[in-house]
């Protein structure tokens, strides 16, 4: 019962391959015949030693020349050998490519449904070296390490059993020496594992320094921290460098070993067996040599071999705790119909993983075709609002309902079809603006995606870029002034013609007469519900309402204290 418990127990500890290995049973046809060809691979090898025995016992025993037929033999199992290695080498190189496009598409597509808290609450070093680094991993994995599982296992099962009808005592010696590979083996694991994690955690750090490096270039520059940044990346580098070098000596030098064991090993039995005066046919010695030389190094690779299958069951870890992620409830409830924009908030509540509270029992009534503004200090949770609005994130408490449905019982997507919002951190995609405005509306003709640039004051200036809409912006609209990049962002939420419009300090960049020139076209098109979150007195014209949020409550401001109060951001 013990031993039992014992095995259930080491089961339990094994890797999970979910996702992962459901990806891979797609192909597994393929897999299946790159399989029988890696075990004919291993018959063929496996068969020329006992034919060049007989080749060459012959000659050894005086009995004549060399047999022609069995020389054409030994020729044609030599090229089936290669054929077959060649042949599974191609094909599981096509289902590793095949597998690892699956991988990356599948995470790509994970990353872009889990709720954005998830990508917040993490370094984007640490996705990034998921979808890059461990995905490569288990590229390497399928096109290089599992070509040899089948053919190590079966060189060595088989030529252990050839050996034994050969010489069972000799044999018996050799295999002797392979409880010292299980204790390498365990020693080398013991030894590597921490090594491995710190390794992996030191490219982990080092992707996330690139990618903060040129995200910050901007800052880097401006407080002259360039040598510093390549210093904390060179040091960095040597640790990993250091760290891969602790890594792969000790896997270059246990197969050497092990080698330099099975040769020193083969020698003693062969002087043993010919001590004892044991009669061997020279056939069956020279099949029993090869035999012995062969399996040597499948029994030096195994403890290779085991320690990548333990990195990769590492790396499929990682790749399916990320697979595994909760994904937001897309195709859940009742399609939303096109909204008029009303909306209400009863009871909301909102906090940050368990933290203080951001908003505490919030009401608000918003008619349609309305324009309200929200006021408060920094921190005082209107972008959350905003947010909660999008279904970005999900209250504590409360219900939000648009046009008297329950956006919360509503099918995710056709909620965020009905809101548009605009930023206050704009990103724009290193697309043309053109693309960049089209991106919730990729079907608009060149006129909607002109008439809503000029809505958003941003008409003119596109047309002095060098290539005027199909000019490329950039990351993160490198190439465009703050402002520039603000129009483009407003210019994409209006073309999407949303139902309710939420404009997050929308035009804290804006000069003066691009703000008057933006607010005399919002007047004009006053048909929609807008919710504006600003602490710019201009902007706060075009509201009917305005609202104070303070300590997590939300206040109205009378008409007579608009003027008196000023506007926090």
């Amino acid at each position: 019962m013990t031993s039992l418990a014992l095995r259930i127990g080491t089961w339990a500890r094994l890797p999970r391959f979910g996702p992962t290995v459901s990806l891979a049973w797609r192909s597994r046809t393929k897999i299946a015949g790159s399989s029988a060809l890696l075990v004919a691979q291993a018959g063929f090898a496996l068969s020329l030693p006992w034919l060049f025995g007989h080749l060459t016992g012959g000659l050894l025993d005086g009995a004549g020349g060399i047999d022609r037929a069995l020389l054409w033999v030994i020729l044609g199992f030599v090229a089936m050998h290669i054929a077959c290695k060649l042949a599974a080498s191609l094909l599981l190189a096509q289902v590793s490519e095949s597998i690892v496009a699956q991988v990356r598409l599948r995470l790509y597509r994970h990353l872009q449904r889990v709720p954005v808290s998830y990508v917040h609450e993490r370094r984007r070093g640490e996705i990034l070296s998921v979808l890059m680094d461990e995905v490569s991993r288990l590229s390497t994995f399928l096109s290089h390490t599992l070509p040899q599982v089948v053919p190590v296992v079966l060189t060595l099962a088989g030529g252990l059993v050839v050996m034994t009808r050969i010489q069972p005592v000799a044999t018996l010696l050799i295999a002797a020496g392979f409880p010292l590979v299980v204790l390498a083996l365990r020693l080398t694991r013991r030894k590597l594992r921490p090594v491995s994690d710190r390794l992996r955690q030191a490219e982990e750090d080092a992707v996330s320094m690139v990618d903060s490096g040129l995200s910050l270039l901007t800052v880097v520059k401006s407080f002259s921290r360039e040598e510093l940044e390549s210093n904390r990346y060179a040091t960095k580098l040597e640790e990993i460098s250091r760290l891969t070098r602790i890594e792969r000596s000790v896997h270059a030098t246990l197969p050497v070993a092990v080698e330099l064991l099975a040769a020193v090993g083969l020698v003693l039995v062969v002087w043993a067996v010919a001590a004892h005066g044991v009669r061997t046919p020279a056939a069956e010695l020279v099949a029993f040599a090869m035999y012995a030389a062969m399996i040597a190094r499948p029994a030096a690779s195994l403890t290779d071999i085991a320690n990548r299958i333990r990195h990769i069951g590492t790396t499929v870890g990682r790749i399916d705790a990320l697979l595994q992620q909760p994904l937001e409830p897309y195709g859940a409830g009742a399609e939303m119909p096109r909204a008029r924009g009303a909306i209400d908030i009863h009871g909301l509540s909102f906090a940050y993983g368990g933290r203080q509270p951001v908003l505490v029992d919030v009401d608000l009534r918003v008619n349609a075709g309305e324009t309200v503004a929200i006021i408060g200090e920094n921190g005082a949770g209107k972008s959350t609002l905003a947010h909660l609005l999008m279904r970005l994130v999900e209250p504590s408490a409360g219900t939000i309902l648009f046009d008297g449905n329950n956006i919360h019982a509503m099918e995710l997507s056709s909620i965020r079809r009905q809101v548009g919002i605009v930023a206050q951190r704009t990103q724009l995609a290193n697309a043309t603006v053109r693309e960049n405005i089209c991106w919730g509306s990729p079907d608009a003709s060149d006129a909607d995606v002109e008439r809503a640039a000029a809505r958003a004051q941003a008409h003119a200036f596109i047309q002095e870029l060098p290539q005027g809409y199909d000019t490329r912006v950039g990351d993160d609209g490198i190439r465009l002034s703050g402002g520039q990049c603000q129009r483009i962002a407003l210019a994409r939420a209006l073309l999407k013609d949303p139902a309710i419009l939420i404009l997050d300090e929308a035009t804290s960049m804006f000069d003066p007469a691009a703000e008057e020139a933006f607010v005399r076209a919002c007047r004009a098109w006053r048909r929609r519900t807008v919710v504006i979150i600003t602490h710019r007195p201009a902007t706060l014209q075009l509201a009917d309402r305005v609202f104070r949020l303070e300590s997590g409550t939300l206040t109205e401001v009378p008409c007579a204290q608009r003027v008196r109060e000023p506007a926090a951001a």
